[in-house]
């Protein structure tokens, strides 16, 4: 029938090329992701009731977690020390290259972490046919078919699955029924591909895939409370929780801080974006500052924009490409400056800050995922010139300095302690 239909239009095509041409973009059957029927599964809208069974965890990350190099891979390390603390054996599937792993040997020898470590290159993968992956899934056959053997020779209480992009796993792959699946959420994945597309992307399809794709997990563990909010109310019986970056808080009393202010921050165009930002508008404003950037920022920078950079360096700006232990710098800071204007989940940057009773000045998205946006002791504005007299305030006004960092102590203590942390993951991997 389509055949003749195909034919059947064609007739009325007088240019040969035009003719071919329609004839084949009408023959070829093209599958899309809701091809196949795709949708929310009644059985997968509510909770499961489930209990652990054995001590293992297989955690599913795109990264090698244990370089502990950027903000994303500190959080899951902390979150690792703790499942380790409560006695769990973890195995780790990566999707990433082999080159990412170049040091996992020697970090894993030091932290004892991963049990056992599966790449897709260091197994011999057995033929398999094509999978209808989804549009945001971090994988391809070679990796789905890992997957499914290291499920089929293993026994896990929980899967832990990073971001989104690992949902089809979960939906080619036949599971044990008592196995809890578990989602990091890191990022608002349809706001990264807004950002990253320039707006070229159609949102609808992507923030819909996104959406069904929760209904494969029975917890989601959200580093941002904007992002709980959200898909919380599409899964009302199935557990979301807010599980922001935390951290120990550090006794910052007794050290010279001879460090005005401070960025640090990874090679990505939010953090490229927000100090260039911050030199072009602020900085200017300010008089006799000493600020050092630290991080890999620092090197995307130089490499990506050479003239700003020497320019940086004459109007004394400190460049670090990477410091061993970030105490060093921390304990010697006055403020930290957090001046973002994109990017989804929750600003590492600002509880780290945050943890050392440092006083924290950003933009609005400098407390991103935050339960509260203007009561957490962070002095934010978007605007350049209140910007530089927030921080000319804090620099001359003890007093202030005090009220600020004790605000942001009270605050700290409350939603990003360890305590709070444990609680949360214990409910998850003992409930």
């Amino acid at each position: 029938m389509r055949s003749f239909l195909v034919n059947f239009i064609c007739l009325f095509i007088r240019n040969k090329r035009l003719r071919d041409k329609v004839r084949y973009n009408l023959k070829k059957k093209k599958k899309s992701f809701y091809d196949i029927g795709f949708d929310v599964d009644k059985k997968n809208l509510s909770s499961r009731n489930l209990k652990k069974f054995n001590d293992r965890i297989l955690l599913i990350n795109h990264d090698n977690f244990l370089r502990n190099d950027a903000g994303n891979c500190t959080y899951l390390f902390k979150i690792i020390t703790e499942l380790k603390s409560m006695g769990f054996k973890i195995d780790f599937l990566s999707s990433a290259p082999l080159k990412c792993f170049d040091t996992f040997e020697e970090l894993n020898k030091k932290y004892k972490y991963i049990d056992n470590l599966f790449l897709p290159a260091m197994t011999k993968i057995k033929s398999h046919s094509k999978f209808n992956y989804s549009k945001s899934f971090w994988g391809n056959n070679e990796f789905i078919s890992l997957f499914q053997d290291i499920i089929k020779n293993n026994d896990y209480s929980y899967i832990f699955a990073n971001y989104i992009n690992y949902s089809d796993l979960f939906r080619f792959t036949n599971l044990n029924p008592n196995t809890k699946i578990v989602n990091l959420l890191h990022d608002f994945n349809t706001l990264q591909h807004f950002f990253h597309t320039y707006n070229n992307f159609n949102m609808g399809v992507y923030f819909e895939e996104e959406v069904k794709l929760f209904q494969y997990y029975d917890d989601v563990l959200c580093i941002s409370y904007d992002e709980k909010a959200l898909f919380e109310k599409f899964y009302p019986n199935k557990r979301f929780h807010w599980l922001p970056f935390f951290s120990e808080s550090k006794d910052v009393s007794g050290y010279e801080k001879d460090i005005d202010l401070l960025f640090v921050g990874f090679c990505n165009i939010y953090n490229y974006n927000s100090i260039l930002w911050f030199y072009d508008n602020v900085f200017p404003k300010l008089k006799n500052v000493k600020l050092v950037v630290c991080g890999k920022v620092s090197k995307m920078i130089r490499d990506n924009n050479p003239s700003i950079y020497k320019q940086m360096e004459k109007d004394n700006i400190k460049f670090y490409d990477y410091v061993e232990n970030l105490d060093d710098l921390y304990f010697k800071t006055k403020i930290a400056i957090v001046p973002m204007f994109g990017g989804t989940g929750l600003k590492v940057k600002t509880v780290t800050a945050m943890s050392y009773g440092i006083p924290v000045c950003g933009t609005m998205s400098a407390c991103d995922g935050f339960l509260d946006k203007t009561e957490n002791g962070c002095l934010l504005t978007d605007d350049a010139v209140e910007f530089a007299n927030n921080i000319n305030k804090l620099l001359n006004d003890k007093e202030f300095y005090e009220q600020v960092s004790r605000k942001e102590q009270e605050y700290f203590k409350k939603y990003f302690s360890v305590e709070r942390a444990k609680r949360i993951l214990k409910d998850v991997f003992n409930g």
